[in-house]
């Protein structure tokens, strides 16, 4: 099934992918074209790029080093957000190399 959600970096529409089966979600994509930002789940396996920071990890993690890894993540998504807020400050339209 295919959808559209809100880009937790930039929010923006992002493409939304779950394939599913009788025992529950089997694979599940996130893509925002727009700042980068990606999600993966597929068979018990997890990643997600922010920026230029990439995190994989499976089902298997767990205890503090599934805790340290989610900070890691979220700081990730924060510096992201905090990065994406200041480029659309100094960007303008003649900035856009399309339109010169």
């Amino acid at each position: 099934m295919k959808d559209q959600i809100m880009c937790p970096i930039c929010h923006h529409q992002a493409n939304h992918e779950i394939y599913s089966c009788e025992w529950g979600i089997e694979e599940e994509y996130t893509d925002c074209y727009v700042c980068g930002f990606r999600e993966e789940f597929a068979y018990g396996y997890h990643s997600v790029m922010v920026g230029n920071k990439w995190f994989a990890w499976n089902y298997t993690l767990v205890g503090n080093r599934y805790t340290n890894l989610m900070k890691k993540i979220s700081r990730a998504e924060f510096m992201a957000r905090r990065n994406w807020k200041k480029f659309r400050k100094r960007t303008c339209v003649k900035d856009c190399p399309v339109m010169r």
